[in-house]
């Protein structure tokens, strides 16, 4: 048996001032983010939340995000734009849900809110702290960031404290709404104008949620949102929802973006086996809409049951490349998105590769390879920190939101869930990272 092969080239990504590189944190420093230059305001202003017994870790914390600590330059050096910080403090071991609600009716707009868990109440009291606040805050449209005093003082001592400094700025520039790189897509390279990820939450073959996130050709975040079936056993209520979202999210898409011409859409579906009711979802869809672009579905499965081995190092197992792309047959590819540099302390041993179905006609052959390095493309957008899952985007943002979906719902003793969901502007910002 034979296959077709070849290695995959590291895309260019684009950012401020038409800077390219394949390096997130040397293209930040060279250019800035891809839409500095479109920002219409000097800074960002922010709140941290503190208690008594975190004030050093708070003084430590801010000194090192607006000034720096080596390698991180700090935030204005590395996303060109200052960042203000007050600081409040207030009482985490009374009811902090009411400290929330009235700090949202006694300060003024922010645009983000920093909170600085207390070490003593950590210990019982994370989830509720970290779930309901993040709740509560971004139901008004804040994005939030948590910060522990663990994290601080361990990344002092082990001396990778700039480093954790970096993914913190990193992650607050792309929760604030905005795109630190894109990828950089001459016009006359062949592939999707624009890619959904659709999918849901299912537990014992029930339908939780259900999910779509929409991200631009340039492969950055645009859309994002979440329902929650009003029965689970239900498939036709799941399909409708999974319909009305993707209907909803080209919509919306299109009132941003009037003049942009949408002649293809992939459609990425995540998970062990082919999604029955997500490729339903979409062909109704289809079949309903006055859409008339061009459509592929792609099943993308991150933990297939292939593995790759390079038996000519007989002593240990050897990793390949990242960027192998292997051609199974003319539905099935495989993909190595990882290389033993991204984690030293992995285990060396055989690798799992993503695997990619997808549903396009056997004569687009140019066309099936572009859209599948697509997919490999996208796993160099994540915004979460500069050394982040090599997952696409397209499939990881999803099953970040599932988890929070998850989890807002047990802590939501109001309309908080509902209005989160319901909440136009932060459906353009990435609060989940």
């Amino acid at each position: 048996m034979s296959f077709y092969a070849e290695t995959l080239l590291e895309p260019k990504l684009r950012f401020g001032r038409d800077t390219l590189s394949s390096y997130p944190i040397r293209g930040l420093r060279d250019g800035g983010p891809y839409d500095v230059t479109l920002l219409s305001k000097d800074r960002f202003d922010t709140l941290l939340l503190y208690s008594k017994s975190g004030e050093q870790h708070m003084e430590t914390f801010i000194n090192g995000l607006q000034n720096g600590e080596t390698p991180f330059e700090g935030f204005s050096s590395l996303f060109k734009k200052s960042l203000y910080i007050r600081t409040r403090l207030i009482d985490f071991g009374g009811n902090f849900d009411s400290e929330i609600r009235n700090l949202i009716k006694t300060t003024a707009s922010q645009d983000a809110i920093f909170i600085l868990l207390p070490e003593e109440t950590v210990r019982t009291r994370s989830d509720e702290l970290y779930f309901k606040g993040k709740l509560i805050l971004c139901a008004q449209g804040i994005p939030t960031q948590y910060i522990t005093p663990k994290k601080i003082r361990e990344n002092k001592e082990k001396g990778s404290f700039g480093y954790y400094l970096q993914n913190v700025s990193l992650a607050l520039y792309a929760k604030l709404g905005k795109k630190p790189w894109v990828l950089h897509r001459p016009s006359e390279t062949v592939g999707s104008d624009i890619v959904l990820g659709v999918g849901g939450t299912r537990f014992y073959g029930k339908n939780y949620f259900a999910f779509t996130t929409l991200f631009e050709r340039n492969g950055a975040f645009d859309w994002w949102s979440a329902d929650i079936p009003k029965d689970p056993n239900s498939e036709e209520e799941y399909v409708e929802l999974l319909r009305k979202q993707v209907s909803t999210a080209i919509e919306e898409y299109r009132k941003q973006n009037p003049d942009f011409q949408i002649e293809r859409v992939s459609f990425h579906i995540s998970g062990k086996r082919p999604g029955r009711l997500e490729t339903r979802a979409i062909e109704e869809f289809m079949g309903t809409s006055s859409e008339k672009f061009s459509y592929t579905i792609f099943h993308i499965n991150t933990t297939s049951p292939f593995w790759i081995i390079d038996n000519t190092n007989s002593s240990k197992f050897f990793h390949p490349l990242r960027g192998l792309k292997v051609r199974l047959s003319s539905k099935d590819f495989l993909v190595m998105t990882d290389e033993p540099g991204d984690n030293p302390r992995a285990p060396i041993g055989p690798t799992r590769v993503t695997l990619i179905k997808h549903n396009l006609k056997d004569e687009e052959f140019g066309v099936i390879h572009q859209m599948v390095n697509e997919v490999y493309h996208l796993t160099r957008m994540n915004w979460r920190s500069f050394r982040a899952k090599n997952v696409p985007v397209s499939v990881y943002y999803p099953h970040i939101i599932a988890r929070f979906m998850e989890k807002f719902k047990q802590y939501d003793d109001g309309d908080h869930l509902t209005n989160l969901r319901s909440n136009i502007p932060l459906k353009r910002k990435a609060w989940f990272l």
